[in-house]
């Protein structure tokens, strides 16, 4: 990356990491409802990861001492360290399995189907972070370029032997 090529690069880098969240909930479990079946769910919940907004370089904010662009930890004019900008949406995410293991087949034979994030929430876990400069900013800054992935399931068959 170029984060460390200059010093003016790294002015005011320093705060919370991109992958920071504060608060995770993790709860999962299973329940055999006879002994060939079992279902069981797997919820997560997290808070939202440091937001990054990156402009030209310095109080003015339309310096450019190395040619990087909008690559500096400066928007507008001000000194703009990780998470100072706000933070991605809070997420949560439930999934749902059931799991069949016939006892005519010695319960070696397993079909299984698995549905992820069955509420579909598709929360921005990421934005744009290139500022431009004050007045003329870029028209991409703040826009979301990833989300969480859409509801979809697996279905899968396995034997032991």
């Amino acid at each position: 990356t170029e984060q460390w090529d200059y010093w003016q690069l790294m002015n005011y880098s320093n705060g919370l990491l991109l992958n920071d969240q504060k608060h995770q909930l993790k709860i999962f479990g299973a329940y055999a409802l006879t002994p060939e079946w079992t279902v069981g769910a797997n919820l997560f919940i997290a808070s939202g990861h440091p937001k990054t907004c990156l402009g030209y370089f310095g109080p003015s904010g339309t310096d450019d001492p190395i040619s990087y662009g909008s690559s500096y930890h400066w928007c507008d004019g001000k000194p703009t360290p990780r998470g100072t900008t706000g933070f991605t949406p809070w997420t949560r995410q439930l999934n749902l399995n059931i799991d069949y293991r016939p006892s005519w087949a010695q319960k070696r034979l397993d079909f299984n189907l698995a549905i992820f994030n069955v509420l579909n929430e598709q929360k921005p876990l990421q934005y744009m972070a290139g500022f431009g400069e004050p007045g003329a900013y870029s028209a991409t800054y703040d826009l979301p370029i990833q989300f969480e992935t859409p509801r979809f399931a697996r279905f899968s068959v396995s034997y032991e032997w």
